[in-house]
């Protein structure tokens, strides 16, 4: 049930969602990996929304990577952290 404001999705929706943002997550992986190449997170939230998209079940790796991915946004620094590299 939803209430007013909320949208109800299905798998097959999600899995869409999830494929367009791990498509435009990609394209700016690079520019953070190039500035912070100790920091594993961001492409391992990107690999665990391709499981998903792939068709596995949504499960904690989903979850417990984006959680992880934005935990510390502000210490990656810099300005590819912004997007403005």
């Amino acid at each position: 049930m939803t209430t007013a404001g909320e949208i109800e999705l299905s798998i097959a929706d999600l899995r869409l969602v999830a494929r367009y943002a791990a498509l435009w997550a990609q394209t700016v992986l690079a520019i953070f990996e190039e500035s912070r190449p100790d920091d594993d997170r961001p492409r391992a939230a990107v690999e665990a929304v391709w499981t998903f998209v792939e068709g596995a079940p949504r499960t904690n790796l989903q979850r417990s990577a984006g959680r992880d991915d934005g935990r510390r946004p502000k210490a990656s620094g810099g300005d590819s952290a912004r997007g403005t590299a």
